[in-house]
């Protein structure tokens, strides 16, 4: 969605900051696939010190999420999928609800 110049400041926050986050995924996309084409290039000469690379080594607003989870121990794995979902391996929920 492009927003005219002159509208621009007729936009309420929660508007701005829609355009702002739909921006920010657009620019990762963007590095994203530039870094598809970047790991394929590097893991056709070995990879990283003979690691390979992935899309995401590219991508800097990804370095903190994508976790490989192949490095994780069973237990470290559970907890962490079951964090992305809101709870611990108990069941126990991670969201507090203000109220």
């Amino acid at each position: 969605m492009r927003v005219p110049e002159h509208e621009v400041g007729r936009l309420t926050l929660a508007e701005y900051d829609a355009l702002l986050q739909r921006k920010r995924a657009q620019d990762e996309r963007v590095q994203l696939n530039a870094g598809v084409i970047a790991a394929a290039v590097i893991n056709s000469q070995g990879g990283f010190n003979g690691k390979p690379a992935k899309p995401s080594d590219f991508v800097p607003s990804l370095q903190d999420q994508v976790r490989d989870l192949t490095e994780l121990s069973a237990e470290e794995q559970k907890a962490y999928i079951f964090a992305m979902f809101g709870s611990d391996p108990n069941g126990k929920s991670l969201v507090q609800v203000k109220g």
